[in-house]
């Protein structure tokens, strides 16, 4: 018995979403906790590093 092409292309969806729904929760995950680490510690994001180039240029 032959199944028609086109029940494939019907099914490959399916499969394909299931995949793809974690990968995308994970990298929304990963985006608010970067947002959240910055919100709730500045001193480790771009603060840190102004005042490390600053000290640095202060010593010449």
């Amino acid at each position: 018995m032959r199944v028609p092409a086109s029940s494939y292309f019907a099914i490959l969806p399916l499969l394909i979403l299931p995949l793809t729904l974690p990968l995308l929760l994970l990298f929304l995950l990963l985006l608010l906790s970067e947002k959240l680490t910055d919100f709730l510690f500045p001193s480790f994001s771009t603060h840190s590093i102004i005042l490390s180039i600053e000290v640095l240029l202060g010593d010449f």
